[in-house]
């Protein structure tokens, strides 16, 4: 049999049987959603099914050449699937070259905090080139404070020195979040001192 773990508060589950639903509905969600299956997310799934281990890794990314009438990628139906399946037992979240509007983030960041019943644990968070404005830096700033992350890491995102200090404000006198990366996110000389700041009134 598969390993037994907790995948909802009070129930015992078996892995595969998790994984298995986990993906299904997923797909269905991105079918739905008319949007495409990321061959990340199913190979991971069906590799953690067959070696009957959880997923803590969840990464949704794409090739980086697809046909011109490929559906479009969206981390929306990956964000209900985890509500869907209350899937509880991810540490990484990492989405990779996924262009991300202010609902996704808002979206996202719901789940990241820690309210109502459903807690789901995630650690490290990696949104890597995906078009983050202003808005996005200040409630990902207001949902880290509430959230589980010990990690953050938001390379190739160019949202400059505004979009940083809506980051910064959010993390200011967090001891939680060991771990920030900016590389590549158009941050000017005015960034030194926040950043600065920030390394003398937070853990990391």
């Amino acid at each position: 049999k598969g390993t037994r773990t907790n995948a909802k508060q009070g129930s015992v589950t078996d892995v595969p049987i998790i994984l298995r639903r986990f993906l299904r509905t997923y797909e269905n969600h991105c079918a739905q959603a008319r949007s495409s299956v990321s061959p990340t997310i199913k190979q991971s799934t069906l590799r953690c099914i067959e070696n009957e281990k959880i997923m803590t890794k969840i990464t949704l990314a794409f090739p980086e050449y697809k046909a011109a009438d490929a559906p479009p990628k969206s981390l929306q139906p990956l964000l209900m699937t985890i509500r869907d399946e209350r899937y509880m037992l991810g540490k990484q979240l990492c989405v990779w070259d996924v262009t991300l509007n202010n609902q996704d983030i808002a979206d996202l960041s719901i789940i990241l905090e820690k309210r109502g019943r459903t807690v789901y644990p995630f650690t490290h968070l990696e949104l890597l080139d995906c078009g983050l404005d202003v808005w996005s830096m200040e409630r990902l700033g207001k949902a880290v404070n509430l959230s589980s992350l010990t990690s953050l890491n938001l390379d190739y995102n160019t949202f400059g020195e505004e979009g940083v200090q809506g980051l910064l404000h959010g993390l200011a006198g967090n001891n939680q979040v060991v771990s920030l990366s900016l590389c590549y996110c158009h941050l000017g000389p005015g960034s030194g001192s926040l950043l600065a700041a920030l390394v003398t009134k937070s853990a990391i």
